[in-house]
C-alpha cells in the first residue's frame, strides 16, 4: 500500500516538473520514507494522547529520532514491520517508565544515561550491511552524533531538575538506541563467536 501510493505521488512528481523518468525509484523512495516517518510521529502522539502522556511522547521524539538518523543499529525489513516495531518499542519504553521512575534513585538513572551515552560516542555509526556507506559519510554521521548527544545530555540533565518522570523518558529513548545499535553491532557478536569457537577447539 505505502509503495504503490510512494509510486503514484513519484510518477505525478515528475510529471508535473518534467522530470527523467529514471529517477522515479529516487523519489519513490523518499516518499516512502516521508510517509512512514509522518505515520511514526502521527502515531506515537496518538496513542500516547490517548493514554494521557502526551508530553511524554514529545520528549520521546525529541530524543529518539534526531540521534536515529546517525547513529545506526537495528532497522526492520519492510516499512510496516518498522511502524509496528516503532510503536511496540515505544510502548516498552513508556510503560518502564511508568513503572520505575518513582522507585529509581536519581543517581542510577545518571549512571545509565552515562554509560549509555559513551557506548553510543564509541560504537556510532553501526553500519547495515545492505546499505553502506562511505568513510567520509560515516566519519560525518560519528561528528553529528556527538554533537546531538552533547546538546541531548545538556537539556536532559537540566530537566532532571525540572521534571523527573520526563528526565526518565529522555534518558529510557537513549538506551533505546543503544539497544538497536547493540543488536546490529556485528564486531560484538563476531567477538562471542570466535571466544566460542576458540573455546570448542581447545576442548577437542
Amino acid at each position: 500500500m505505502l509503495n504503490k501510493v510512494s509510486v503514484q505521488l513519484s510518477k505525478f512528481l515528475l510529471y508535473k516538473i518534467n522530470g527523467d523518468k529514471q529517477e522515479e525509484g529516487i523519489y519513490t523512495y523518499g516518499f516512502e520514507l516521508m510517509i512512514s516517518t509522518i505515520g511514526f510521529f502521527v502515531s506515537i502522539i496518538i496513542i500516547s494522547t490517548l493514554l494521557s502522556h502526551f508530553v511524554s511522547s514529545l520528549v520521546f521524539l525529541v530524543t529518539f529520532v534526531p540521534l536515529r538518523l546517525f547513529t545506526g543499529g537495528y532497522h526492520a525489513t519492510t516499512y510496516s514491520r518498522c511502524f509496528i516495531l516503532s510503536n511496540l518499542t515505544y510502548l516498552l519504553v513508556l510503560s518502564l517508565k511508568n513503572l520505575l521512575w518513582k522507585y529509581v534513585i536519581i543517581y542510577y538513572w545518571y549512571c545509565l544515561l552515562l554509560i549509555t551515552c559513551i557506548f553510543i560516542v564509541i560504537k556510532a555509526p553501526i553500519i547495515n550491511v545492505a546499505q553502506p556507506i562511505t568513510i567520509y559519510k560515516k566519519n560525518r554521521c560519528k561528528k553529528i552524533t556527538k554533537l546531538v548527544l552533547c546538546f541531548e545530555t545538556l537539556w536532559i540533565f537540566l530537566l532532571s531538575y525540572a521534571q523527573r518522570e520526563l528526565f526518565c523518558m529522555a534518558v529510557l529513548s537513549i538506551c533505546l538506541i543503544a539497544v538497536f545499535m547493540f543488536i546490529s553491532d556485528e564486531s560484538i557478536f563476531k567477538k562471542k563467536e570466535e571466544i566460542d569457537y576458540d573455546s570448542t577447539c581447545k576442548n577437542h
